[in-house]
């Protein structure tokens, strides 16, 4: 009894010392929407994708949670991010090297895609949201899963020398994107700068 006692002051103690330490000291405890980073490399350049989880916890998520044909931040907590290392094309589009949000409007048979500008719009896709600051906007087709994804996750599939897909699934619902990179022009140019300009035409024209 006298232990417990003694651990309960000292419980208490470590409390009031936490609170009274100064502005600065921050208590951390688990986000319930963690974040979470992926990066792959796509030919020769780097994508990277910054991002919340939040979990399903029994509710159901699109057209409840996320409801239907709404802009969505496409995760929890701020925006999602996507970095391009280099200068891609994302489902046929021009998409210059940067940082972009990745906003996303989900739809009963088809979702919008929408890379914007603003990387610092948060949950607030009303007041901060500038149409003019789309970069690119696609649809893409789900699909249905056979069995539930409890966390938010983007992956990246199917990766190729020059292309892979960027797939977001939650619930039962997937959803994927093309992103293809410029990998020919960029192995001549190399090729032409380590032999000084010297390329297999160059051979040719000499025979």
């Amino acid at each position: 009894m006298k232990n417990t006692r003694l651990f309960s002051m000292t419980a208490i103690m470590a409390v009031f010392m936490l609170f009274t330490s100064g502005a600065n000291a921050q208590l951390k405890t688990p986000q319930p929407s963690p974040g979470a980073k992926v990066m792959q490399t796509v030919g020769l350049s780097d994508i990277t994708i910054a991002y919340s989880r939040p979990s399903m916890k029994g509710r159901k998520i699109f057209g409840d949670l996320v409801p239907f044909d709404q802009k969505w931040r496409t995760g929890a907590n701020t925006s999602t991010k996507i970095t391009f290392a280099e200068d891609v094309k994302v489902e046929g589009k021009d998409v210059k090297a940067g940082d972009y949000a990745l906003v996303t409007i989900p739809g009963r048979t088809e979702w919008t895609i929408i890379l914007h500008k603003n990387v610092n719009m948060g949950g607030n896709l009303g007041k901060d949201y500038k149409t003019e600051d789309e970069v690119a906007t696609f649809k893409v087709k789900p699909t249905t899963l056979a069995n539930n994804v409890e966390n938010f996750t983007i992956n990246f599939t199917d990766v190729t020398l020059n292309a892979a897909n960027i797939e977001l699934s939650w619930e039962k619902t997937a959803v994927k994107f093309n992103v293809t990179t410029d990998v020919d022009s960029k192995v001549m140019a190399e090729i032409k700068e380590k032999t000084g300009g010297t390329t297999a035409g160059t051979y040719f024209a000499a025979a």
